[in-house]
C-alpha cells in the first residue's frame, strides 16, 4: 500500500511538471512559427520578382512589435523576452527588406510610422527608465494587436478578385493560432484568480464561524461561572446571617 502511494505521488508530480513545461514553452513555440511564417511568402515574393497586390503592413507590423516588445524586455531585463523579440525582429527585418525591394507600392509612410514607434519606444526607455514600462508594454500590446489583424489589409482585394493570392495564408493561421493560445492562457489565469478569490472567501467563512462558535462558547462558559459564583457568593452570604433562619 505504500508503495502503491508512493507510485501514485511520484506520478503525480510528474504529471504537475510536465504541464507547466508545457506552459511555459508553449508561447515560445507558438511566437517562433508566427515570426517565420513569412518564410512563404517572401520566397514567392523572390520567385516572383513582385509583391503583387499584397500589402507590406504584416510585415512592418511584425518589425515594430518585436521590437518594441525587445526595448520591453531590455528594459525590464527579462532575457527570454528579449530573445524571442529579438529573433521576431531580425524576421521582422528580412521581410521588411525583401518586400520594399521587390515592390512598386510607395514604402515611406510605412517606414516613417516604424521609425516613430520603435524611435518613441527607444527614446522614452532611455530617458524615463522604469517610469517608461507601462506606456512602452501599452504600445507593444497595441502593436501586437495591429499585427495579428494585419492580414485583414488585402480583404477588400480578397472579397473583388475572390482570391486570397494577395493574403500571407501562412502568417494568417499562425497568428490565428497564437492568438487563441492567449486567449487560453488569459482564461486560465482569470479562472485561477477567481479559484484563490473563492477559496479564500471560503477560508475566510470558516475562520468567522470558528471566531463565532469560540465566542459562543466563551460566553456561555462566563455564563455558567458567573451563575456558580453567584450561588456560591448568595448561599454563604445566608449561612453566616444570625438572623435567617
Amino acid at each position: 500500500m505504500h508503495y502503491d502511494l508512493q507510485r501514485s505521488t511520484t506520478h503525480r508530480s510528474l504529471t504537475v511538471f510536465v504541464f507547466q513545461m508545457t506552459l511555459s514553452t508553449a508561447p515560445l513555440f507558438f511566437s517562433f512559427i508566427l515570426q517565420s511564417s513569412g518564410f512563404p511568402t517572401m520566397l514567392s515574393i523572390i520567385k516572383e520578382k513582385t509583391t503583387g497586390e499584397r500589402s507590406a503592413l504584416p510585415y512592418v507590423a511584425m518589425l515594430a512589435n518585436c521590437s518594441v516588445w525587445t526595448v520591453y524586455g531590455a528594459l525590464r531585463a527579462d532575457a527570454t523576452c528579449m530573445l524571442v523579440n529579438g529573433l521576431g525582429a531580425a524576421f521582422g527585418s528580412l521581410y521588411t527588406l525583401t518586400f520594399a525591394l521587390n515592390t512598386q507600392q510607395p514604402m515611406r509612410a510605412y517606414f516613417a510610422l516604424l521609425a516613430a514607434v520603435v524611435g518613441g519606444a527607444s527614446g522614452a526607455a532611455l530617458l524615463f527608465e522604469q517610469a517608461a514600462a507601462a506606456p512602452i508594454g501599452i504600445l507593444g500590446a497595441t502593436a501586437c494587436m495591429v499585427m495579428l489583424a494585419s492580414p485583414l489589409a488585402t480583404v477588400r482585394e480578397v472579397l473583388t478578385s475572390r482570391s486570397t493570392a494577395s493574403m500571407p495564408f501562412a502568417m494568417t493561421v499562425a497568428g490565428f493560432f497564437n492568438a487563441m493560445r492567449c486567449v487560453r492562457l488569459c482564461v486560465l489565469s482569470v479562472s485561477s484568480k477567481l479559484l484563490s478569490l473563492a477559496l479564500a472567501r471560503v477560508a475566510a467563512a470558516r475562520s468567522a464561524a470558528r471566531c463565532r462558535i469560540r465566542g459562543a462558547g466563551d460566553f456561555a462558559f462566563a455564563a455558567v461561572v458567573y451563575t456558580r459564583t453567584h450561588r456560591q457568593t448568595h448561599t454563604g452570604t445566608h449561612a453566616l446571617d444570625p438572623t435567617h433562619s
